[in-house]
């Protein structure tokens, strides 16, 4: 439900327009007329420029804004899909991963440090407020990659099949950054404490349960219900891999990248 327009920047609450989603809409689609148009033309005018060289246009979203500040997020990069799909099908889209397995890199650049951050360093995640927390997700990180390492291929067992996939999506939930942003900002500093805690809690708990060989199947399933995010998650992505090289190029986890 989306009830005021956005109006202009500085517009009080008070004075906002009423949101219309047919004008919203129309907006949506003049705005993925231009993008794709837009993308097309830089794309061709390099080829020209380049005796016939194709070119490479890096797209990327902040995708937590679909749907939320950006309130026709979802529904624009839906139209730009079909869009191109339908009138510019020879404009070749793929993920960045994509690229990657096809165009292996034969090169790399040295690139500083940065954050969208305050400063444009790491201050808001890393401060005297949230160092507590680091050791905590590093050693988190290490279990994680000894317990994946001892099941390079899916088991037969489902039970600890799924296991394995729940302390994935736990180590994902405690790494979140919103929960040392939020303790940093004082925004929700107890509910960021203790829902970093609540998923280490859990995270631990299914290693436990995965070292020792005993599987509470009643114990798991209560944690999938509270934690049912990245449904088909794949534990796998945690397996070490050689030194400088990425995932997609590594053989022993191909199979995750396959479509």
């Amino acid at each position: 439900m989306h009830y005021w327009r956005i109006t202009s920047p500085k517009t009080d609450l008070g004075d906002k327009m009423l949101y219309d989603p047919v004008l919203a809409l129309n907006k949506v689609n003049e705005n993925s007329d231009h993008y794709t148009t837009l993308i097309y033309h830089l794309l061709n005018d390099y080829k020209m420029a380049h005796n016939g060289k194709e070119g490479l246009v890096m797209v990327s979203f902040d995708t937590e804004l679909f749907g939320h500040w950006w309130f026709e997020g979802v529904e624009f990069i839906k139209q730009v899909v079909k869009k191109f799909a339908t009138y510019l099908p020879e404009v070749e889209r793929m993920t960045a991963g994509e690229y990657i397995h096809t165009y292996p890199p034969k090169e790399a650049i040295q690139i500083p440090e940065s954050s969208w951050g305050q400063g444009g360093h790491f201050y808001v995640w890393n401060n005297h407020l949230t160092e507590w927390m680091w050791p905590i997700i590093h050693a988190c990180e290490k279990r994680i990659n000894k317990i994946a390492d001892k099941y390079p291929e899916i088991p037969e067992d489902k039970l600890l099949h799924r296991a394995l996939n729940q302390m994935a999506r736990e180590n994902l939930l405690l790494q979140s950054s919103d929960w040392p942003f939020l303790i940093t900002t004082w925004q929700a500093k107890d509910y960021a404490t203790d829902r970093f805690r609540e998923h280490v809690d859990r995270f631990e708990k299914i290693c436990d349960m995965i070292e020792s060989g005993n599987i509470d199947d009643a114990a798991l399933r209560e944690i999938e219900s509270i934690d049912n995010c990245f449904p088909v998650i794949d534990y796998r992505v945690y397996q070490s891999v050689e030194e400088g090289v990425i995932p997609q190029q590594s053989k022993k986890l191909a199979p995750l990248y396959v479509d």
